[in-house]
């Protein structure tokens, strides 16, 4: 569920529903190996058979030259499993890392974004870290490049806008 005030702003319930039985014997090698990009979600690192079928798509997508994406998506999902979505990312078994703000401040325990931005730069090949109003920041070996935020006349709602 989506709940949206009359300023625009939002707060979530997430029902993972069926995805949460998600089960490496889910995983369908051809599917995988077919996409350019394997993207993953954060919120399903709680289940311990998700977590098997993400290292699963993982080691397949890779295996055919692909390439894997996990969003954090959750600060509280960073809060439980921050350990676990550093190894992912330090152990290369994601390549590229959507984060908020907020997510990226969890991640590294500090409330200094450029702290935590310069670590997220080492811990991943390709980081993008979503600010809201500031835009967003990409950060790669290459460098850091930062994007503003396209103006808006009214906002009307915030889902999605990451």
């Amino acid at each position: 569920y989506i709940l949206v005030t009359p300023d625009g702003e939002r707060t979530m319930n997430t029902y993972l529903g069926a995805a949460q039985d998600l089960t490496p014997d889910d995983i369908d090698p051809a599917q995988i190996a077919a996409a350019s990009i394997i993207y993953l979600e954060g919120y399903l690192w709680d289940p311990k058979n998700a977590k098997d079928a993400f290292v699963k798509a993982a080691d397949i997508a890779h295996g055919a030259g692909r390439q894997v994406a996990l969003t954090l998506s959750d600060s509280f999902c960073v809060d439980r499993y921050r350990d676990e979505f550093l190894d992912l990312m330090r152990k290369g078994t994601v390549d590229l890392v959507f984060s908020n703000e907020s997510e990226l401040h969890s991640l590294y325990q500090t409330s200094d974004f450029d702290t935590a931005l310069k670590q997220f730069g080492k811990d991943t090949r390709l980081g993008v870290v979503t600010r809201s109003e500031k835009g967003c920041v990409v950060i790669s070996g290459d460098g850091v490049v930062a994007a503003p935020a396209y103006p808006i006349d009214r906002l009307v709602d915030t889902t999605g806008a990451g």
